[in-house]
């Protein structure tokens, strides 16, 4: 175990009047036959009788939607919003009371706001930050608050000092031989994949990773894509032998922690596969970097944890790609890999529209380099993580609820199989003080419905006891496992070898590190119109208004908003927008530009009650309008009508509001600063004549 240290942790379980006490190691490893077994496993069947519950359930859902619509209710008119509309969207937030507003910083214990106004504390199962990085120490506020006062930018190029050792941190870090960031997760894969695909090029990938990695390939050149069934080698195998005679490009795209499975992939198969067909393996580690292995490099570490006797060698993944925003706390991306491939994913980038998608905000930079300065307090975090893991599922599995994935990692995916099930259990949570995530259809399939718990390091020992207990608790409640009778769990560990440092100057050296290079580029950097931009607008008072809300609200993304919740101020901003464009409602992105081409894809959906449908968009339109165009649904797509001015626009939407028909006409217009606002108004006013309400 070379340098390692191994901590015991005694865990007592206590059911009716018997007790049993166990031990085990935090480095610990299962054999590869556990594995094994704990893959074969398969969800419970949903019975016939609980199907037709369950329609009947969908039924009257639909029935009170309905009843509770008033004059003037604007519902969706794609078939994708009317489903979310009339069941989704009720269910999971439980009519109101499992709304989520978090009141404070996305920790271990959290605050959050209902619908109605009722704020309750609650465990946060609902967060992605699984080796409790989120919790700022003193220097960690110290270096948000410089970083802040000094550097108010998310230009990369503003920032060479701070960005250039992060490239450095993380491809060191991983083992790579570059490193380049991206303004969020989702954009990593939306540049990394297209930069490799091109005509001779065949993607084979998982049919459950994430949809940035589909939308990666489809934006390639010539996009060629088949998916094998999720962790199944003997398919994988099957697409391998039908193509490697008819190109000499094959890229297998696979995630090392699938999070609504909590399962990685099968590597000691890939790798077997790998050396016979010769294809790159591509990963995205999104959920696996910094939250599996004893030291956090993701997937491929920990599998070689787990099977000592037989490692697999490290150059094994070819390419990686990663979020900052889940175990590190931040907004960005990241994309590792081997040399060969860093011209393509430069040219990529270099060839983007907007440079800002491949920027991080100097707030992440100095949050990631402050993480991976500290390598002994991520191994500690981490040994945590898995003994919380691993108690968890043990003692839920006890009480015969099942729970998807793989031993030690931090996700617990529960079985419902009904998604109103689904619902019901995560309302149930949160009520017994544990906030959780509902997961049903599309995002599964509609019969293996589950509710997700992320874990944490961040947890205490009556944390953890807590959440086992409201699990069982809630789970008997909503009829998926047996009643406990008087029921005490004991997660008892010594919480202070994990806080403890055990080497007081890590914290202090990294501290020092990251402050130095704020200062450098703060002093040396080169002009930045962002911070020219701050220093003309905002003064001290907007200065102090940040630092309160990143010390209420925290500086770490937490998840996405249907997976954890928002913010006050995060619904405060769009709220704003909203009355400043004369909009109903606004909605804000991390990354403006991926979030445009994700609305051009939405509005592009088959809609419901139009004869037909026209996307009518300025010639010349930027890329990511291109290509959102490129990622909406193919079948019944809408026509593509282009337009050289504002009166040419006119012009066509009075031609085709001469048709008898029901038409749908979705209108992009770019506003710049180069815009006439007063024309602009203008035109915009008369396409309202014409078309009506």
């Amino acid at each position: 175990m070379g340098n390692d240290k191994a901590v015991t942790v005694t865990v007592t379980t206590v059911a009716g009047d018997t007790e049993r006490r166990r031990t085990f190691s935090t480095l610990s490893t299962c054999t590869t036959s556990s594995l094994v077994s704990v893959k074969s496993r398969r969800p419970p069947h949903v019975s016939s009788t609980e199907k037709v519950r369950e329609l009947v359930r969908l039924a009257l859902t639909r029935l009170r939607v309905l009843l509770s619509e008033r004059n003037g209710t604007r519902k969706p008119i794609s078939q994708k919003g009317l489903f979310a509309y009339n069941y989704v969207e009720p269910l999971f937030n439980w009519w109101g009371a499992n709304y989520r507003v978090l009141l404070t910083q996305c920790l271990g214990r959290v605050e959050a706001r209902d619908a109605f106004g009722s704020a309750t504390k609650l465990v946060n199962g609902a967060s992605h930050n699984y080796a409790g990085f989120y919790k700022a120490t003193a220097e960690a506020e110290r270096l948000q608050r410089l970083c802040l006062e000094m550097l108010p930018v998310s230009e990369s190029d503003a920032v060479p000092f701070l960005r250039d050792e992060t490239h450095q941190a993380i491809a060191k870090f991983l083992g790579a031989d570059f490193c380049f960031t991206t303004s969020t997760g989702y954009g990593s894969n939306y540049i990394a994949l297209p930069a490799l695909v091109d005509c001779a090029t065949v993607v084979i990938m998982d049919e459950n990773c994430h949809n940035s990695m589909f939308t990666g390939v489809f934006l390639g050149i010539c996009p060629n894509l088949r998916k094998f069934k999720h962790n199944n080698m003997d398919h994988l195998e099957t697409l391998l032998s039908g193509c490697v005679d008819a190109t000499d490009n094959i890229i297998v795209a696979i995630e090392g922690l699938y999070s609504i499975e909590a399962d990685v992939p099968p590597l000691d198969e890939i790798h077997r596969l790998k050396k016979e067909y010769g294809f790159t393996l591509y990963c995205d580690e999104a959920h696996s970097f910094l939250s599996l292995g004893k030291t956090g490099r993701g997937c491929l570490e920990y599998w070689n944890d787990y099977h000592p006797e037989n490692p697999l060698p490290w150059d094994l993944i070819d390419i990686r790609t990663g979020t900052l925003s889940k175990a590190v706390g931040g907004i960005g991306g990241i994309i590792v890999g081997k040399g060969q491939f860093q011209e393509s994913v430069r040219e990529r980038i270099e060839n983007l529209d907007e440079q800002e998608n491949a920027s991080l905000p100097s707030s992440t930079m100095a949050q990631t380099l402050w993480v991976l300065g500290q390598p002994a307090r991520i191994s500690r975090s981490l040994q945590r993580l898995a003994n919380i893991s691993r108690f968890c599922r043990e003692e839920l599995e006890r009480f015969g609820i099942f729970v998807y994935g793989d031993i030690g990692t931090p996700v617990l995916p529960v079985y419902t199989g009904r998604p109103s099930v689904s619902a019901k259990l995560s309302y149930a949570l949160r009520c017994a003080g544990l906030l959780a995530t509902p997961v049903c259809t599309p995002a599964v399939p509609f019969w293996e419905s589950r509710v997700r718990i992320n874990l944490s390091a961040d947890f205490t020992d009556e944390e953890v006891n807590r959440l086992v207990e409201a699990v069982i608790h809630a789970a008997a409640s909503v009829g998926i496992c047996r009643s406990p009778s008087s029921v005490q769990f004991v997660f008892q560990t010594d919480e202070e070898s994990f806080t403890v440092e055990e080497d007081p100057e890590e914290a202090e050296r990294s501290y020092d590190w990251v402050r130095g290079l704020i200062r450098m580029d703060a002093t040396m950097g080169p002009t930045s119109q962002q911070r020219q931009l701050f220093d003309t607008t905002c003064g001290p008072r907007i200065l102090e208004i940040g630092h309160k809300s990143r010390v209420q609200y925290g500086i770490g993304a937490g998840g996405a908003r249907w997976i954890y919740g928002t913010s006050p101020p995060h619904l405060a901003v769009e709220k704003l927008i909203a009355t400043a464009t004369g909009m109903q409602a606004g909605l804000t992105y991390a990354d403006a530009s991926i979030g445009l081409a994700s609305t051009i894809a939405a509005l592009s959906r088959p809609l419901l009650g139009y004869t037909k449908h026209y996307l009518l968009f300025e010639r010349g339109a930027s890329q990511f309008v291109r290509d959102g165009i490129v990622m909406a649904p193919k079948k019944d797509a809408p026509t593509l009508l282009s337009y050289i001015d504002l009166f040419q626009l006119v012009q066509q939407i009075r031609k085709l509001s001469r048709s008898n028909q029901r038409l749908c006409l979705t209108v992009y217009v770019r506003v710049g600063e180069d815009s006439a606002h007063h024309l602009l108004s203008n035109v915009l006013e008369e396409i309202a004549t014409i078309t009506g309400p």
